[in-house]
């Protein structure tokens, strides 16, 4: 049991030995760690792990050594913690060794207790210099932003007064602009409305606010045109060209107004140019240069230019007719009569294009022809001297000695008896008629018939007008409601003698359309059944008159369809306001089909239906 007890002691002690020798050599791999972090994590494994087999002198060791590297690294709470540590085992241990190196650490602690109160005074200075220069950087950054807030408010104040500044003048160039752009505006405005010298003061009063807009320039330029001040126009239209150097609409009306003005070359300079801007594209500038080449005498030149207008513009009317002059001057009478007739093809009423055709004509011996383009020219316009003198010599040259005589006298007549030419051939002619004693007295009857004829168609031409001039009034006082419907009536009816003694067709289809557009807004239903039977009846006197007059067919139905039969509408009195008087009886046209006569005495009848 002795020997039991023994080995077992032996054993606690090998066990104990080999704790101390575990111990030892950590702290001695701890002296000699070079990084006091790696000191302080070994000396505090060797703590941690030792076993009451370590001896507390070297407990107290490894303290003191972990609070050596602590003091190291200046951890002043630590150090003091593990010093006050290895006093307190030193002094457990009470040896004399034990109390001297207690001391020392003592003497050490107070040192380090000395350097944490230094240290930490000095941290307080240096915080408080911190702290200090914290402050000293907040006041500076105070003021920087102060500052900057005062140079943002000036910054703002500035560009709010550029702004302000910026947008009172924007405002000033806005209203300026705007007063010219009304300016140019009602110039347009009184431009569309002929009112030409009412345009030119805009556009003066425009120019006076902005001498630089090549845009009003050119609109008074265009004004001047139609006042006939072409060398106005031309200084306009310089102006336009100076600010705007390829303008071609300038170039091609300053060559207008250069040929008005009687400067053909310096014209054709300009439409030259013209063309060039336009790359040879524009019909209107080829058409005005060829005029220009007319002026010139270049009748071929002209030619080419109205050939080239007539292919970009096939239905160019004015480019026809020039063209109908160009030729008659290289005397090819047959390309100037096809040209003179596209004219009259385009523009049915066309007096000139008759004139000069039937003069064409004439010139190729083509008597027949060239009086039926004069009898036209006489009928569209019956106080044209020279027509009659020209239809005079075609009716002379093809033996109508008495039509030719009354021709000639006409045209004296016209001329108010200063007409050397005709004169001059009614007197040869009367040489001719003196031997015919016969064809005299037929002559003078006949005088007498076509004077009275003439003077009739005068009177009738003249009551036309009249009539025609009184229904355009009408037609605008009906446009613009400035008249009531019993006055309009009213001067509707002092027209209706003039109207159907010259078999006006305008008239009735006027008056009716009165009646149909008063029956339309009218809310009585007696009072719209009369007006829609007056419109009825005046449709058909149109009719009557003109039985392919354009829509009234198509009102007549309209209006038999709207009118249906009532006995409680009376229409007898309502008849008797607005009802034209009762129509003449009219000749039949000798054009109307069996079937248009039956058609219309269709319509009449539904009209007396209506009347009963």
């Amino acid at each position: 049991m002795a020997r039991v007890r023994g080995r077992v002691e032996q054993s606690a002690e090998d066990t104990a030995k080999k704790e101390r020798d575990a111990f030892r050599a950590l702290i001695q791999r701890a002296h000699q760690a070079y990084d006091p972090h790696d000191a302080i994590r070994i000396y505090s494994q060797a703590i941690s792990s030792s076993s009451p087999s370590v001896t507390t002198p070297s407990r107290a060791i490894a303290y003191s050594s972990r609070g050596d590297a602590k003091r190291k690294l200046k951890d002043y709470a630590g150090t003091i913690a593990d010093f006050e540590t290895a006093i307190s085992l030193y002094s457990i241990h009470g040896d004399a060794a034990s109390r001297d190196i207690a001391t020392i650490i003592s003497k050490k602690l107070r040192e380090v207790k000395e350097e944490q109160r230094q240290e930490e005074a000095h941290a307080a200075r240096e915080a408080l210099m911190r702290e200090q220069e914290h402050q000293e950087r907040v006041r500076a950054q105070q003021r920087l932003e102060a500052e900057k807030e005062q140079r943002k408010a000036e910054q703002e104040k500035r560009e709010r007064e550029e702004r302000e500044h910026r947008e009172k003048i924007e405002q000033e160039e806005r209203e300026h602009r705007e007063k010219i752009e009304a300016l140019h505006d009602s110039g347009m405005t009184k431009y569309g409305l002929k009112d030409y010298e009412g345009a030119i003061a805009d556009y003066d009063a425009a120019i006076q606010l902005d001498p630089s807009n090549a845009s009003v320039f050119y609109n008074r330029a265009l004004a001047k045109l139609e006042m006939e001040d072409y060398l106005g126009a031309v200084a306009d239209l310089d102006q336009v060209t100076q600010l705007e150097p390829r303008h071609a609409d300038a170039f091609c009306h300053r060559g207008v107004a250069k040929l008005k003005s009687k400067d053909s070359p310096a014209a054709l300079k300009d439409l030259d140019y013209a063309c060039i801007l336009f790359s040879f594209q524009n019909a209107a500038v080829f058409y005005n240069r060829g005029r220009v080449k007319y002026e010139l005498e270049d009748y071929l030149g002209a030619m080419a230019d109205f050939d080239e207008t007539l292919q970009l513009d096939p239905k160019h009317m004015k480019a026809f007719y020039n063209r109908a002059k160009a030729k008659s001057k290289l005397k090819d009478r047959q390309g100037a009569i096809a040209d003179y007739s596209e004219v009259i093809r385009l523009k049915p009423k066309h007096t000139d294009a008759f004139y000069y055709r039937g003069v064409a004509k004439l010139e190729i011996k083509d008597y027949p022809g060239a009086i039926a383009d004069l009898d036209q020219v006489i009928k569209l316009k019956p106080k044209y001297a020279d027509a009659f003198y020209q239809r005079g010599l075609a009716k002379h040259e093809f033996k109508d000695y008495v039509g030719a005589k009354l021709d000639y006298e006409q045209a004296i007549k016209l001329n108010k008896g200063d007409y050397p030419k005709a004169s001059q051939k009614l007197e040869a002619l009367k040489e001719v008629l003196k031997t015919q004693e016969l064809q005299k007295r037929e002559q003078d009857l006949q005088t007498r018939k076509v004077e009275e004829e003439i003077k009739k168609k005068q009177e009738e031409t003249e009551k036309g007008e009249r009539l025609g001039k009184t229904l355009k009034d009408l037609q605008l006082v009906r446009q613009n409601n400035s008249m009531n419907l019993s006055e309009l009536s009213r001067r509707y009816k002092e027209l209706e003698r003039d109207a159907f003694s010259l078999k006006s067709v305008d008239f009735y289809v006027q008056r009716g359309e009165f009646y149909y557009e008063s029956a339309e807004k009218e809310a009585n239903a007696t009072r719209k059944n009369a007006l829609y039977t007056s419109a009825l009846q005046d449709f058909t006197q149109a009719m009557e008159r003109d039985p392919f007059v354009e829509g009234v067919a198509e009102k007549i139905e309209a209006i038999n369809a709207k009118l249906k039969l009532s006995a409680s509408v009376s229409t007898a009195g309502s008849s008797a306001l607005f009802a034209p008087a009762p129509s003449q009886p009219l000749p039949e046209r000798k054009d109307m089909s069996p079937e248009q006569i039956a058609k219309l005495e269709a319509i009449k009848a539904q009209v007396r239906q209506w009347k009963q």
